[in-house]
C-alpha cells in the first residue's frame, strides 16, 4: 500500500496553477523512492489562509499516525530578530500565494499534533536559530537553511536527503527510533553525514542546520 508520506507545500512560482517547479523536480524522488517501497507526495500550494489545515489534513491519513512523517515548505522567505518587552523575538516570513505568512507564530497552532513530524524549511535564512521554531513548533525534527537560497541548489540536497531517509529505512518505521544513552537515531545519523560527507560543500554553502527532539 502506497505511503503518503511527504508533503510539499510550495509558493515559488507567481502563478498559483503553476507548481511544476517543485512538483516535477520531486516527483523524480517519488518514483526512485518506489522502486524498493512505496512511498507517495502530495503537493499544494503554499496559502497563508490554508496550510495548517493542509498540514492538518495530512497528518490526520492514516498512515501518519505512526512513525515519521515529512512536510517541507517551499518558497520565497526570510528571517529577522526583533526585540519586544526585553526579549529577542525570532520572525520567520514566508510568501505564499495569498500573502506574506510569519510561519513562527503559524506553526505554533499545530503544536501538540507534530511529534512524529520532520519539517523541512526550503527557503532563505529561515533556518536561522532553528531550534527556537523547532521549540514552537514541537516537531519531531526541524531542517532549515541559514543563507540566501538558491531554488536548484535546495532541491538537489533535500532530494540527497530525501533519498537517504527511504535508504535508511526511515519513511517507513512504524515508530520513532529517537537518540538515547548516547545512541544516535538512524535520522541523526542522516543528518550528520549530509552536514559532513559528501554533500559537505553544498551544506555549507546553504547554512543547513537541523534541530531533533
Amino acid at each position: 500500500m502506497a505511503n503518503e508520506k511527504i508533503l510539499i507545500l510550495e509558493a515559488w512560482a507567481d502563478d498559483i496553477s503553476d507548481t511544476r517547479a517543485v512538483r516535477d523536480f520531486y516527483a523524480s524522488a517519488e518514483r526512485l523512492m518506489s522502486v524498493s517501497a512505496p512511498v507517495r507526495i502530495i503537493g499544494r500550494p503554499l496559502l497563508a489562509n490554508k496550510y495548517t489545515d493542509d498540514v492538518s489534513a495530512f497528518l490526520d491519513l492514516e498512515c501518519n499516525l505512526r512513525g515519521p512523517n515529512i512536510v517541507i515548505f517551499s518558497a520565497h522567505g526570510g528571517h529577522e530578530v526583533k526585540e519586544a518587552n526585553g526579549r529577542k523575538i525570532n520572525k520567520r516570513t514566508m510568501t505564499g500565494h495569498d500573502g506574506d505568512i510569519n510561519i513562527s507564530t503559524g506553526i505554533r497552532r499545530l503544536n501538540g499534533r507534530l511529534e512524529r513530524t520532520i519539517i523541512i524549511l526550503d527557503s532563505c535564512k529561515v533556518g536561522n536559530n532553528i531550534g527556537s521554531f523547532h521549540d514552537a513548533a514541537g516537531a519531531h525534527c526541524v531542517v532549515g537553511f541559514t543563507t540566501e537560497v538558491d531554488w536548484t541548489d535546495s532541491a538537489v540536497f533535500l532530494l540527497a536527503l530525501l533519498m537517504k531517509l527511504q535508504e535508511n529505512g526511515i519513511l517507513h518505521q512504524q515508530r520513532l527510533d529517537v537518540s538515547r544513552d548516547g545512541r544516535l537515531s538512524s535520522l541523526e545519523k542522516v543528518l550528520q553525514e549530509m552536514k559532513s560527507g559528501q554533500y559537505r560543500s553544498l551544506a555549507e554553502h546553504l547554512g543547513f542546520q537541523y534541530k531533533l527532539a
